[in-house]
């Protein structure tokens, strides 16, 4: 689990975020997050079982925009965060999302890596996310 987990998601949450789960999981993913004190934090989850299609296909991040209860957003008004270059970060910014790369041990230092992700979208844990997306 990141570091700063449930502070971070209690910093948006408290900021008015609406916040859910986007994951290459099955339907295990619900009791897990109970398991581990998280599913208060999320207004939905979708998963690549329930949507059909898994990251980095485009289907499964446009059935989340749908699971907001305000009606559908479109991709310009979310963040997306997830720690796999593709899945998480190359894919939801094709579509025109906002995304996030957590990086938890500083390990994005390639050449590579510097010329695919923005180094303002690398964070080290949620409370990092939380000052970006909902600054106070």
């Amino acid at each position: 689990m990141l570091p700063n987990v449930h502070q971070g998601l209690e910093l948006m949450k408290s900021r008015g975020l609406r916040l859910g789960v986007v994951s290459n999981f099955d339907a295990s993913l619900t009791p897990t997050l109970r398991a581990l004190d998280l599913s208060v934090y999320f207004d939905f989850t979708v998963t690549s079982e329930s949507a059909g299609a898994a990251k980095p296909e485009p289907a499964i991040f446009h059935r989340a925009l749908g699971e907001f209860d305000l009606g559908p957003l479109s991709p310009g008004d979310v963040a997306h965060v997830g720690d796999e270059l593709e899945n998480d970060y190359v894919a939801p910014r094709s579509l025109g999302m906002t995304a996030f790369l957590v990086d938890r041990e500083g390990e994005l230092s390639s050449a590579v890596m510097q010329r695919v992700v923005d180094r303002r979208h690398i964070v080290r844990d949620l409370k990092d996310v939380s000052d970006l997306v909902a600054p106070q």
